[in-house]
């Protein structure tokens, strides 16, 4: 099967697989489902998760997986590694793996995960597929000890346990995945996964030659990336290119961008700037320009139908009160003594439009942003560090879980790649709130309180709307599927998909 991509990130699931331990569900990207473990046990009080590891797995060079793999794994993503005064720094999604105390492999080819605190839907947090199990102690402990503490899976092989196996990378060209004949998977009926015998990326980094290579027949799907979704006014001229051939899959999240505030350091550590942005910006606008009004105005929740039932009439978001709001934000800037005020954006070059709407909405506030605009290996860079002042980025409150709270809101100095910089112990105790309920209703309430938080009480982030990211595929492209509301690289394995011709 034939698709395109401008980097590596999302060819990840196909060689690593979906999720690590533990997946979401095919059929219900809400429900978790076995991954590479086949079952799991749990304490009590959801402070201790062991997970049985499938006998008999195996890396793509052949080399047998089991539990000491996924100990060592977790712990060098969790702790990192080091040789002499060398260090490996942790993971910068490591606070989507919970609190954890420690990790063991334990017999019958086991992994005991202990936590520091309770938390009922840690299976959650896991399933995510940020997380993969792509490095291999076989190959990165021989390379740390020789020195490599940076190695990366590309300079190693991508050795992974997926259902595709690497097997060539043309840069600016091609990457080219096999099918890898003893992946675990199966269908319902027993069928061996993968179907595909292959999948072929086709790099392309300007989105207009993707469109014009998906409409004439040279890809089968789409490319998941911002830039790279068809956006609704692209939908007739594929339409009108392909008739019936041609279906999109839908990813919430479309259009729009947030923004997180370095409140530590720098000029918005005083709020009353913070909330002057958010009481400022016309959200509504960003609906007709970003998303040509197919979308509407978000707080913390992708899925507008969990945020706070009345979080529409806060300062700044209802419409009926834009004029008063705007002219109280004028007030804020002059009372911090800031007006003139210029400050930095930092944002990959894959969110230019976006952002360039926020620039806008802020024209007459007083302040001058402006943008710095980054590869996306440099922002990411820049991103886990503290030396920036405001960060394209944002956060969902979708999943629910502490892990992913902490993950998208925590504090700094434990997850790198929040997208606010901050030390708000706040967040960790609503994250442990939430750890210690087994019901969905309490966890709604408890979600909810964090976005009345966030978004209005500190605004500690700003979000502007939500719409719909489209994923073109082929007619003939058969059990092919996207995520709503979990990162976009979920069920991009295309481990059940097939091609009807």
């Amino acid at each position: 099967m034939r698709s395109t991509n401008y980097n590596l990130t999302p060819i990840t699931a196909a060689i690593a697989g979906e999720g690590n331990f533990v997946q979401a569900c095919f059929d219900d990207e809400t429900t978790i489902c076995p991954g590479f473990a086949e079952s799991w046990e749990v304490n009590d009080n959801f402070t201790e998760w062991t997970f049985k590891i499938r006998d008999g797995l195996t890396w793509h060079d052949g080399a047998p997986m089991n539990n000491e793999d996924f100990r060592w794994w977790l712990e060098l993503f969790i702790s990192g590694y080091k040789v002499g005064d060398q260090e490996r720094l942790p993971g910068v999604a490591r606070g989507q793996f919970g609190d954890i105390a420690s990790v063991e492999a334990i017999d019958g080819n086991r992994v005991r995960i202990t936590l520091n605190s309770p938390d009922a839907f840690y299976l959650e947090s896991l399933g995510m597929h940020r997380i993969p199990i792509f490095h291999a102690k076989h190959v990165f402990e021989p390379a740390f000890q020789g020195g490599n503490l940076e190695a990366a899976p590309l300079e190693l092989g991508n050795i992974g346990a997926g259902p595709f196996k690497f097997v060539s990378y043309e840069r600016g060209v091609d990457v080219v995945l096999e099918r890898f004949d003893d992946f675990y998977g199966t269908d319902d009926a027993g069928n061996a996964l993968p179907f595909l015998d292959g999948l072929e990326y086709f790099i392309m980094s300007d989105p207009a030659a993707f469109h014009a290579a998906f409409r004439t027949g040279q890809l089968d799907v789409g490319a998941r990336g911002a830039r790279y979704y068809v956006t609704p006014e692209e939908v007739p001229l594929y339409q009108q290119s392909l008739g019936e051939d041609v279906y999109f899959m839908e990813i919430a999240g479309g259009g729009g961008a947030g923004m997180g505030f370095n409140v530590i350091e720098g000029p918005f550590a005083d709020k009353r700037l913070r909330q002057a942005i958010s009481l400022y910006v016309d959200r509504q606008t960003a609906v007709a320009t970003l998303l040509q009004g197919n979308g509407r105005v978000r707080a913390g929740f992708s899925d507008v139908r969990s945020s706070n039932p009345d979080f529409m009439e806060w300062p700044g978001f209802n419409p009926d009160t834009k004029a008063a709001d705007q002219a109280r934000a004028r007030e804020l800037v002059a009372e911090a003594g800031a007006q003139g005020l210029e400050f930095s954006i930092i944002l990959p070059d894959t969110q230019v439009q976006q952002m360039e709407w926020w620039v806008g909405a802020m024209d007459g506030l007083g302040l001058d942003p402006k943008l710095q605009v980054m590869d996306v290996t440099a922002f990411d860079s820049t991103k886990a560090g503290t030396d920036w002042e405001v960060s394209w980025g944002g956060g969902t409150l979708d999943l629910g879980t502490p892990s992913s709270i902490n993950f998208q809101y925590g504090r700094k100095s434990e997850s790198p790649y929040a997208s606010i910089v901050h030390e708000d112990t706040r967040i960790d105790e609503f994250a442990a709130e939430i750890g210690t309920v087994t019901n969905s209703e309490d966890r709604l309430r408890i979600l909810r309180e964090i976005e009345q938080y966030i978004y209005r009480d500190e605004v500690l982030m700003v979000h502007s709307v939500v719409g719909l990211n489209l994923v073109p595929a082929r007619g003939y492209v058969q059990n092919a599927k996207t995520a709503f509301v979990l990162n976009p690289p979920t069920y991009a394995s295309y481990q059940y998909a097939w091609l009807d011709k």
